[in-house]
């Protein structure tokens, strides 16, 4: 299926039109949708990067996320973050990462092994510009596609 038959175009949703014509360049293998809802990028949805088996991909639907595109190397070189043209995209869907309307948090202050930043962007005025970064002195577990610790992940 093209990555433009996931649904019409975004007629009277609250996206901007270039963030729904660079979300619907993406496979339809990519992006999940809320079960029972349109195919479409009417409203905010998710990024899920380092995809693997899904498990935070299909939280964010059961939590109430409309939609979440899931990049995952292993699945298709085309999804690999670390291509140029892939992460041009990503970047394009995110403000910028000083703003105050983003959450900014590395995975180990929750006591994992890995680091893994993340950038999460609000709508949650306590949760706003919010950074729990790292302040470990060890080194971290490297994450890359299959891992021991990616079973913990899911």
């Amino acid at each position: 299926m093209e990555a433009n038959q996931l649904g019409s175009r975004n007629t009277s949703g609250c996206l901007p039109a270039e963030a729904v014509r660079i979300l619907e360049t993406f496979s339809c293998e990519q992006v999940l949708f809320k079960k029972g809802t349109a195919r479409q990028f009417l409203h905010p949805g998710a990024l899920d990067l380092y995809a693997g088996r899904g498990g935070v991909a299909r939280a964010l639907l059961r939590g109430g996320c409309p939609w979440v595109v899931t990049f995952e190397f292993t699945r298709s070189a085309c999804e690999d973050v670390l291509n140029k043209l892939n992460a041009k995209k990503i970047l394009r869907q995110f403000r910028d990462p000083a703003s105050r309307d983003t959450m900014r948090v590395d995975y180990c202050r929750f006591g994992t092994p890995w680091r893994k930043r993340t950038r999460v962007a609000l709508n949650i005025p306590k949760l706003r510009g919010l950074r729990r970064l790292c302040a470990c002195e060890k080194p971290h577990v490297q994450l890359r596609g299959q891992h021991p610790f990616e079973a913990t992940l899911d």
